[in-house]
């Protein structure tokens, strides 16, 4: 996810949306982290799809905020 202007608005204005900027962060830096291995163990492909599946469900929400935000701006 890229830092578009609106983006940068809410991350200086949204507690919420900046902590799960960061996770979302985080965890994209760590899974690129695992997927760079040649070879994963079974408990590390489980955990990658877990933190997968953690970074999409997080990203959902960052993307619902900003849809809320451009809703909320549009009809002020």
């Amino acid at each position: 996810m890229e830092k578009t202007p609106i983006v940068e608005e809410l991350l200086k204005f949204n507690d919420e949306f900046k902590k799960l900027w960061e996770e979302h962060e985080e965890l994209d830096r760590i899974v690129d982290e695992m997927s760079e291995k040649v070879y994963l163990t079974p408990e590390e492909e489980i955990k990658l799809k877990e933190l997968k599946l953690k970074k999409l469900k997080g990203k959902e929400k960052l993307v619902e905020i900003i849809e809320k935000y451009k809703k909320e701006k549009e009809s002020s």
